[in-house]
């Protein structure tokens, strides 16, 4: 589960249960403000409502202006949820004032193309899919005092009424005055005159030939209430045909097929043991239950004159001990009292709820959650029993809760469109359901959904979409229960009654992402293919907005075909490019090679180690000196071209293996492995090297409360806090760090987990949760989150290397090794000389891969060497163009830092980067005694949003890539620019 605190455009819903909302929200493009710990809304100015309505589907535009009223240029989110079974199939964004169409592309490269455009200063738009039925877009940038439009196009079916009027519904939330609104709605070919209704109040509407407009234009007013639209006579079944622009033809079909049983027939068998899976997560805590608990009283209350046993199981990360209850002439008040009193509080794993093997197996299970994991296994698995699924949350994934629900022999209830009553009455019976669809005559292919599915009580309506191949063609439909066929339909489809458009194939590849996503990993690639073909939002695909030829060639991207010459452009420039293609990775190649080289000078170098004083080096800052010692941003050039001098000096002195010898490296790994038997580093007597990190201790008002709390009542006092401090990642963690440290491990983890509860597929926060889960040897629960991140950031090497170490902790030596060549052979746009560490660890790991069975590097054999080392520190961050700096202090006073990356004993510092994530590294390969203070600078940030603090994340190694290796981690934060921070240190 998520939460959605800051759903920042109009909830675009159209089910009933939106008519009886009394108040909506307010649509706001959602900011980051520096200093501002919450996000803050930038309202509408302008709105514009577009739809078109053909049979039971409607194609609706928003189309909204927003106005930055702050002196600062700014990015901005907004999240919309739309109505089940809806489609996005448009987006656009104002490029130097004109509204400029998105194009379709992969996720992963929509996500790449949009980040690095943004580094760049320029303006492209995103929108993506994210969890459930929530989109997410970006816009970059806000500018100051001015504004931003951006449109949205989306596909939904429309709902039958108790009269069979089709029913489009839009709850409008403009509650400050809109310089200017303006509606237009279309009804194609209607039976009749439509009903049309806003704020309450009835609009004229126009009745043509073939179609009913109504047109409303608003200015200086608000708009808050319910835009509603009824179509009369839908009573009798039809196919809705559309003709598209490439010749296809596609249909859909909807009914409301009444069940012939009778009731007696229909009546379920009353259980004697029922399951409840009650989602008790810290999102749910936001979530109103009473329709859940009503449907619960009304459930238990049917059953009067029996006695029923019932299991309850809150989950949350986990899932918690079995309450037990005995429900007595359906009074179920003390049940409902207990989850009326549950308490809401971490992320959502449900792969954790399938039920152990000794648990007493009930009639059925009835779960109530929105479906949206978050943290450790997914799909739970082993229900011995039919599984009914509701939900009443506002944003939920359906497609899955359906899919777990029918595939354990029960059903998926969306209570914010089904009846309560409708609900119970399908509950521990055989569901009416579509059987299956028989072509009788003509060519019909691809029909979805296939067979077999239920059709729920009162809403009713079974839609079937598919192609036509001739010019007409004849089904029949088969209704039924329990494979027993008790209704048919006949259904002729005619290819003269299309109309032209691509909203129906818009809505059948709809139909078939719903499919598709019941095995999102195994059908990843078909879901992609769909979403570019009908250039649709899947979890596969993106919609972005580009500018120029030269972002299209750069991103390989192509443009839109209406612009003909634009396309034509592009196409050249391609060919070219592909030309080039060899000599490119070549080049990254050679570049690597150099790179690494001078890492091998280096650690073959010998640095005289002082034996009786501190030798005579230029100090670069005093010893825990502050960062307002760092020069200004324009000096740093000259700095980093003094330290390459320096390097070149090295080089001069140092004769290292060439290029053209360097194959028979790669024998010499064994050798290095035996080498590293030895202790290494410092004398060979010396002591065991030993690491004391400053404990985390933040003097902050909550822990304080917590701390103070009566008796050890930690945990209420924590929950109190929370209240008010609950949307911060900051309080979680250091609350979970205080329970951790009170041995309190499982209520620990517990807290820790709402970090993936925050936000909706945030890369940052996921990757500062898997680290912290790194650090507790929670090496399944770190390893599912980094390859969460990977996907949602395939363009930044962090992902890749992140996920390689965790598993290389469990073993999982191959992936890791590849996932780390992927980071030493690929580019990356700001990480430059990042494939150097990625090297360290690659040759760190290969001893131990070699004697678990793997054979080869996956790499070239030049770039083979265990580079082992007394001392190694790598510093990571959580904050994307946010500069971050490492500093260690050696015995002999010396500050090893970006500005005197190479010190008298050989310290060295690899690359700053200043851009965010890391890692930054430190080694010494001989080390001297004493003592190295290592420090961490924040020096600034760059980022066009801002959220609080900087989360860090530091690696401390002792005898580095050697059997006796040692490591000690922590995760820390820094709140403000120039800060400087005392990590720990280290004693050689």
């Amino acid at each position: 589960m998520h939460r959605l605190s800051w759903i920042a455009l109009i909830a675009m819903m159209s089910g009933p249960a939106y008519a009886q909302q009394q108040q909506q929200q307010e649509p706001a493009m959602l900011v980051h403000l520096p200093g501002v710990p919450a996000a803050k809304p930038i309202f509408v100015t302008e709105a514009e409502v577009r739809s078109t309505i053909h049979g039971f589907l409607a194609e609706t535009q928003m189309t909204l202006t927003f106005y930055n009223p702050h002196g600062r240029q700014l990015e901005g989110d907004f999240i919309f949820p739309l109505p089940e079974g809806a489609t996005v199939s448009g987006y656009a964004l104002d490029i130097q004032g004109t509204l400029v169409d998105g194009v379709v592309v992969e996720k992963e490269k929509a996500r790449v193309t949009f980040e690095q455009e943004v580094r760049k200063g320029v303006d492209p738009g995103l929108v993506e899919w994210v969890k459930g039925n929530n989109f997410r877009t970006r816009v970059f940038p806000l500018p100051a005092k001015g504004k931003r439009t951006v449109a949205v196009r989306y596909v939904s079916e429309l709902d039958l009424d108790a009269e069979s009027r089709a029913v489009f519904r839009l709850p409008l939330g403009f509650y400050k005055p809109l310089q200017r609104f303006s509606l237009r709605v279309e009804v194609q070919r209607p039976a009749g005159k439509p009903e049309v209704s806003l704020q309450a109040k009835g609009l004229p509407c126009s009745v043509g030939k073939d179609s009913a407009v109504v047109e409303q234009t608003l200015t200086n007013q608000p708009v808050a209430g319910l835009l509603e639209v009824k179509v009369p006579d839908q009573s009798r079944p039809r196919a809705v045909v559309e003709t598209s622009s490439d010749g296809e033809v596609h249909f859909c079909y909807a009914d409301r097929p009444q069940d012939p049983r009778s009731a007696a027939e229909r009546e379920a068998k009353p259980p004697a043991r029922v399951r409840i899976l009650w989602d008790a997560s810290g999102s749910r805590g936001r979530v109103d239950h009473a329709r859940e608990l009503s449907l619960l009283r009304a459930f238990f209350g049917r059953f009067k004159d029996r006695e029923i046993q019932v299991d309850l199981w809150f989950f949350r990360n986990r899932i918690q001990p079995r309450l037990p209850f005995v429900v007595r002439r359906g009074q179920a008040e003390e049940l409902l009292k207990a989850i009326q009193n549950a308490t809401y509080d971490g992320g959502t794993q449900l792969g954790a709820i399938g039920p152990a093997a000794q648990d007493p197996v009930p009639d059925y299970t009835l779960l109530f959650t929105d479906g949206l994991t978050n943290f450790g296994k997914e799909e739970p698995g082993g229900f011995r029993s039919p599984l009914y699924a509701f939900s009443a949350d506002p944003t939920a994934d359906h497609v899955f809760l359906k899919a777990l629900a029918r595939k354990a022999g029960g059903d998926y209830f969306n209570l914010s469109r089904v009846k309560e009553s409708d609900a119970l009455a399908a509950l521990g019976r055989p569901a009416f359901s579509f059987l299956r669809a028989r072509v009788d005559e003509g060519r019909v292919e691809e029909l979805v959904p296939g067979d077999g599915q239920p059709i729920q009580p009162g809403q009713g309506r079974f839609v079937l979409c598919g192609r036509l191949s001739s010019d007409s063609a004849k089904l029949t439909l088969e209704y039924g229960a329990a494979g027993k066929t008790l209704k048919t339909v006949a259904v002729p489809v005619q290819r003269q009654d299309g109309v032209p458009g691509d909203r129906l194939a818009r809505a059948w590849a709809g139909a078939r992402l719903g499919e598709l996503l019941v095995s999102p990993k195994k059908n990843e690639a078909a879901i992609t293919a769909l979403g570019k073909t009908y250039a649709i939002v899947t979890p596969g695909t993106s919609l972005i907005v580009l500018e120029s030829l030269e972002q299209y060639v750069e991103h390989q991207i192509p443009p839109p075909r209406s612009l003909t010459n634009l396309r034509k452009a592009y196409e050249q420039a391609m060919a070219q490019r592909e030309q080039q293609k060899q000599k490119v990775e070549q080049e990254k190649l050679d570049a690597v090679l150099a790179l690494w080289q001078k890492r091998v000078e280096w650690w073959n170098r010998k640095f005289e180690l002082p034996k009786g004083g501190k030798p005579e080096v230029e100090v670069q800052g005093a010893a825990g000196g502050m960062a307002a010692d760092r020069p200004p941003a324009a000096m740093r050039a000259q700095i980093r071209e003094s330290a390459k001098m320096k390097m070149e000096a090295m080089d001069e002195e140092t004769a290292a293996p060439s290029p053209s010898a360097a194959p028979a490296l790669e024998k010499e790994v064994a050798a290095e492995s035996k080498k590293a038997d030895r202790a290494g580093g410092g004398e060979p007597d010396a002591p065991e090297p030993t690491i004391t990190l400053k404990p985390w201790d933040p003097d902050t008002p909550y822990l304080r409360a917590i701390k103070q709390a009566r008796g050890g009542a930690f945990y209420p006092a924590y929950l109190e806090q929370k209240k008010e401090h609950g949307t911060s990642p900051a309080f979680f963690l250091d609350c979970a760090e205080f329970f951790l440290g009170q041995k309190q491990q499982e209520i620990g983890l517990q807290i820790l987990s709402n970090v993936a509860e925050l936000e909706l597929e945030d890369a940052a926060l996921l990757r500062v949760l898997a680290h912290k889960l790194s650090q507790l040897n929670e090496l399944e629960l770190a390893t599912g989150l980094f390859e969460e991140i990977r996907r949602l950031r395939p363009e930044e090497p962090q992902s890749h290397r992140d996920l390689a170490l965790v598993l290389a902790r469990q073993k999982k030596y191959e992936r890791a090794l590849e996932l780390l060549a992927h980071v030493v052979m690929n580019r990356w746009d700001r990480f430059e000389e990042i494939e150097v560490i990625a090297l360290m660890e690659l040759n760190a790991l290969l001893p131990r891969a070699r004697e678990a069975g793997v054979q080869k590097a996956p790499v070239d054999p030049r770039l083979v060497k265990l580079l082992d080392v007394d001392v190694r520190l790598v510093l990571a961050w959580d904050a994307d163009l946010t500069d971050i700096d490492l500093w260690v202090i050696e015995p002999t006073g010396q500050k090893a830092y970006y500005g005197d990356n190479l010190t008298a004993i050989g310290g060295q510092v690899s690359r700053d980067f200043t851009q965010g994530y890391g890692p930054e590294e430190y080694c010494v390969k001989k080390a001297m005694r004493g003592k190295y203070k290592v420090q961490v600078n924040y020096y600034g940030s760059r980022a066009q949003s801002l959220s609080g603090a900087v989360t860090l994340m530091l690696d401390l190694y002792t005898n580095y890539g050697r059997p006796n290796e040692k490591r000690k981690s922590v995760t820390l934060r820094l709140t403000e620019t120039r800060e400087t921070l005392t990590v720990g240190e280290l004693e050689f």
